[in-house]
């Protein structure tokens, strides 16, 4: 287990993210009610749980996207919460996202994509922008892709695409959010070996939200699981197999019976 390197990156355990209290809601509803949890710098912490639970709305507190109701979002000693947003974009350049589906433009190229936050957020000129380009898409097994566009590719290859855009602003923090979702068993195998390699490579802190619980536990040195907007556990993958708790055992079995009403 573990397949990013546990232990030797994880330095006494300093958090690179901390959330106390977290609560965001929306219309009266807590979607996430009172998180409190640190990420150890250079991990790979795991967030599962059912679909609606809160997960990709975690995401977007941790990145800016959306302001919590109440509580507090440190970022690498920086408390984000109450920030403006020229204050924001100095922290989210320490962050990277992957999102679900990629997001990619589809009237660009795989290299304007990738160039993209370059062009926005550096003074590099256009030919250290290529190479820069170059490098990135190479590190996800896209070389030779830079004059394809989104429509032209497959799923698994616009996720590589997605993960090369947010590596080349060399973030210390790299969010995805369901990287397999809607992807066959060999692709996913295969962009899970990249975000491995990519992480222990680059050192750095790696948070993925899914509800894939075997591709969790091999990726991951830690695994939060959130139920109904609340923190059920917080362990290694091998202390969550053998929970005690039926919650957790429910959900990492895949069991039809239980607490967990589909």
């Amino acid at each position: 287990m573990g397949g990013l390197g546990r232990g030797a990156r994880m330095k006494a355990n300093e958090a690179i993210v901390e959330v106390r209290d977290l609560v965001y809601a929306i219309a009266g509803r807590r979607v996430l009610d009172g998180l409190t949890f640190s990420i150890p710098r250079g991990s790979c912490f795991g967030v599962m749980g059912m679909s609606g639970t809160g997960k990709s709305t975690l995401l977007k507190n941790l990145m800016g996207l959306v302001r919590p109701t109440a509580g507090d979002i440190i970022i690498d000693g920086v408390s984000i919460v109450g920030l403006s947003e020229r204050e924001l974009t100095a922290v989210r350049r320490k962050m990277g996202m992957c999102f679900q589906y990629a997001a990619l433009f589809d009237s660009m190229t795989v290299a304007d994509n990738v160039a993209f936050g370059l062009r926005r957020h550096t003074t590099l000129s256009e030919e250290e922008i290529r190479a820069e380009v170059t490098a990135a898409l190479q590190r996800v097994g896209m070389a030779g892709t830079e004059d394809l566009y989104p429509a032209q590719l497959s799923g698994g290859m616009r996720k590589r695409v997605g993960i090369a855009r947010a590596l080349v602003l060399k973030p210390e923090i790299m969010l995805y959010d369901e990287p397999s979702a809607g992807l066959d068993p060999i692709t996913t195998a295969v962009l899970d070996q990249y975000i491995a390699s990519l992480s222990r490579e680059a050192g750095m802190t790696s948070v993925i939200v899914t509800h894939e619980v075997e591709e969790l536990f091999a990726l991951c040195d830690l695994v939060m699981m959130i139920h109904q907007g609340h923190i059920v556990a917080i362990d290694t993958p091998e202390a969550l197999r053998e929970s005690s708790d039926p919650l957790v055992r429910q959900f990492v079995e895949g069991q039809p019976e239980g607490p967990i009403a589909v």
